[in-house]
């Protein structure tokens, strides 16, 4: 495939697939009706139309989102929001990212390790070891007691003194999970909107002896003691610099299997990444950039990277097919029926 390089309109996109005569697979970008103008003089400009027709580079470029059998999408929000979308047929590769309302066709497909590591950095150090898995409502807690040690630390910059790891009231700890507004600082408000998560007291009561019986926390009269863990994990993630999100797709027939994963990046370069599994359990790593790069790749890489899961039934929320047994769907977090 020769380089393409160019800036369409999403409409233009999309005529300009149209053109090839394929029907496009379940995650491909193709699909649909053209909405809004098409300026042809644009499409030839670009290379992509020559004497009435597709040029044959635009032809390999177009056929690889039209017949994509998966995707992998990077979107970054920080100074301003960045996305791109690799779309792959087997060995083939197409990216598109976007710039202010109009997408950029490239093939091949930017160079994975490359993108990733722009997103993550290069880091390989790692001084705090993270990675466990919970319930919905415990990593809820974990990222709470998280949150309001961070806010402690804070106000001890400000205060100019050592806040140490004194006990959390229960009450704050209600308080906090049960916040409307939602920041892009503070970590439970990212769960609870990836998961639409909404526990009640008794569901976190239970959560937080789950997590005192690990012993994640201490319980006394006086509230949850924060573990060193949960103190070490505030002070890497004071400052959330940057959130990230993948989420990746494969074709099943006309639906979708998908995994959908989180990452805060705090201002020393760690990486917390959070992703809920088929069972409704959340998994929470922290990593430095190399081990988040080394870890997301195969998606961006490999149109097998997911696994598609026997017996899985369609989300009726998104289409995304979710594994037999699942309790809610991994991708947009609507509920399942039994």
């Amino acid at each position: 495939m020769n380089s393409v390089d160019c800036l369409l309109s999403p409409a233009e996109l999309i005529h300009a697939g149209q053109l090839l005569g394929v029907n496009p697979s379940a995650v491909s970008p193709l699909g649909g009706a053209v909405a809004g103008a098409v300026d042809a003089t644009r499409l030839v400009a670009a290379g992509l139309v020559a004497d009435g027709g597709l040029t044959a580079d635009a032809r390999a470029a177009l056929g690889v989102l039209a017949r994509a059998s998966a995707y992998a999408s990077l979107i970054l929000s920080g100074d301003g929001t960045y996305e791109e979308v690799v779309y792959l047929d087997g060995a083939a590769r197409v990216s598109l990212r976007e710039e202010g309302g109009q997408v950029r066709l490239i093939a091949p497909a930017t160079d994975a390790t490359a993108l990733l590591s722009a997103a993550f950095g290069e880091d390989t150090a790692n001084s705090v070891e993270f990675d466990s898995t919970f319930t919905a409502t415990e990593a809820a807690v974990v990222l709470a007691l998280v949150d309001l040690q961070r806010r402690r630390e804070l106000q001890g910059v400000l205060d100019e003194r050592e806040p140490g790891l004194a006990a959390i009231a229960i009450a704050d700890l209600y308080a906090w999970l049960s916040r409307t507004a939602t920041t892009a600082q503070w970590l439970a408000d990212l769960l609870r909107d990836t998961l639409g998560l909404h526990p009640d007291r008794t569901a976190i009561d239970a959560a937080i002896a789950s997590l005192a019986a690990e012993g994640a926390v201490t319980q006394s009269s006086a509230g949850l003691a924060p573990s060193a863990l949960i103190g070490g994990l505030a002070n890497r993630l004071l400052i959330v610099a940057t959130l990230a999100r993948v989420r990746a797709g494969r074709a099943v027939g006309d639906s979708v299997s998908a995994v959908d994963i989180r990452i805060a990046q705090g201002q020393g370069g760690r990486h917390l990444l959070w992703e809920a599994d088929a069972t409704g359990r959340v998994h929470l790593q922290l990593l430095a950039g190399a081990q988040v790069a080394a870890l997301l790749e195969p998606l961006f890489t490999d149109p097998d990277a997911i696994d598609v899961a026997p017996g899985g039934r369609s989300c009726p929320g998104c289409g995304a097919v979710a594994a037999a047994g699942a309790r809610f769907c991994t991708s947009c977090g609507h509920t399942l029926a039994a």
